[in-house]
């Protein structure tokens, strides 16, 4: 198999021998460069980066606020309820208005 994969190959690049090279048009470089001064760069005003910028780090600033205050809700929440089993203790123990 590799025997015939190496004269395939040889015989694909003996067929080219004698063969001339591709020559472009005269013309084709004129071409290219009208094409090129010719088309108009599209102009992004500065003012649309800038809201750009602005939504996205409002996003992230949105984001960052929602995780805290769902750390900062658990942990309070945790706290209450070992408070309250706390403060239930010391207010059974004591009679405070007889």
């Amino acid at each position: 198999m590799d025997s015939e994969k190496e004269k395939w190959i040889n015989d694909v690049l003996q067929s080219m021998k004698g063969s001339r090279k591709a020559k472009p048009s005269a013309r084709l470089f004129e071409q290219i460069e009208s094409k090129i001064d010719s088309t108009e760069a599209k102009v992004v005003p500065l003012y649309f980066w800038r809201s750009v910028a602005a939504a996205v780090l409002l996003l992230c600033l949105n984001i960052f606020a929602f995780q805290h205050l769902n750390a900062y809700r658990k942990s309070v929440s945790n706290t209450q309820v070992e408070t309250a089993s706390y403060s239930a203790d010391l207010i059974s123990d004591f009679n405070i208005y007889r």
